[in-house]
């Protein structure tokens, strides 16, 4: 019997980066029909990669979006992060999931929706009179940012779940935490709960002590600075391992004089260097050479790479939607 290759689910991406969320999904079977990324040097990598363009710049332009089964996106973390100056959701940064989903609000044929964001979301909280742009009132309470943007999902219908997933745990050598939230509109059939919890185990790092070191073979997160401006954590170094013809990176912490958070490379001459973009890439779960366009300089590779979702993590979400609503593998 001749077996009909089934017919590719649809996304649309926003945020979209070098491409890291669409990678994923492509890689789990699914099609991209949208894009909207603003970075210029991003939007050159992904449209060069994927060898399509991008079909949007600016997201508050954006009116239509071509039909699509899911909408994912990393809404930006600038107000957010640790790193950032915690504005909060509201703020003009990544107050822009707030477009997204008055965008989502005219498209009733979306099914799916997957957020990503830092885990600073979690614990965020802003006074209640700037929740979500809306004046509600004089008062002392806070509330979290998590609570509004589950709100929002809740307000309008859906279903959601989201969970800390921590990229080491997908086959990468880079511990990035990170917040995903899978909303569905539908309510019947699987729900968000099915997408992200399930029997194999997926969950965020052992029991650690506070103050404890990353396990050997693990390097810390990776943000949008190029190595040498990165400061505030305790480093480590990463080993290069011969492996028969293949070579692997894994990670020790080095001294503990050293004070900034730099990723170096021990070469066997005991030499320290900083990462290249390639071993950055190969963190995230991009093939080599990725970013490496015709103009492409380290600095805009660094922080281009930074800027995004591991891959791995991506796909297995993409996954999971396929199989547990499509029974597709």
């Amino acid at each position: 019997m001749i077996r009909l290759r089934p017919k590719r689910p649809k996304f649309a991406s926003f945020f979209s980066g070098v491409g890291m969320f669409d990678l994923g999904f492509v890689r789990a079977g699914w099609e991209p029909v949208f894009a909207c990324e603003i970075g210029e040097f991003p939007r050159r990598v992904y449209e060069e990669r994927f060898g399509r363009r991008m079909e949007a710049e600016d997201i508050n332009k954006v009116e239509e979006v071509p039909d699509a089964k899911a909408w994912i996106g990393g809404f930006p973390c600038q107000d957010i992060s640790s790193a950032g100056k915690r504005k909060g959701i509201g703020a003009s940064r990544s107050g822009l999931v707030w477009r997204f989903l008055e965008l989502w609000d005219h498209h009733p044929e979306v099914e799916w929706l997957v957020l990503e964001n830092v885990r600073g979301l979690l614990t965020g909280r802003s006074p209640r009179t700037h929740e979500a742009g809306r004046d509600l009132g004089e008062t002392a309470e806070d509330s979290s940012w998590m609570g509004q943007l589950l709100g929002a999902l809740a307000d309008r219908g859906l279903r959601w779940a989201y969970r800390l997933l921590d990229a080491q745990y997908f086959g990468v050598p880079q511990s990035r935490p990170r917040v995903f939230i899978v909303a569905r509109r539908s309510g019947v059939g699987p729900g968000p709960r099915e997408i992200l919890f399930d029997r194999d185990d997926r969950s965020s790092a052992p029991p650690k002590q506070v103050g404890a070191k990353l396990p050997p073979g693990v390097a810390y997160c990776l943000n949008t600075l190029a190595p040498w401006a990165q400061t505030g954590y305790t480093p480590f170094t990463v080993i290069r391992e011969a492996a028969g013809d293949s070579r692997c990176l894994s990670a020790k912490n080095p001294r503990d004089q050293f004070s900034d958070r730099v990723t170096f490379v021990g070469e066997d001459s005991g030499r320290l260097r900083f990462l290249t973009p390639v071993e950055c890439e190969r963190l995230q779960g991009l093939p080599d050479d990725w970013t490496n366009i015709e103009g492409a300089t380290d600095e805009k590779r660094y922080h281009a790479i930074g800027n995004g979702g591991a891959v791995p993590v991506l796909e297995w979400i993409a996954r999971r939607i396929r199989e547990v609503e499509f029974g597709l593998r």
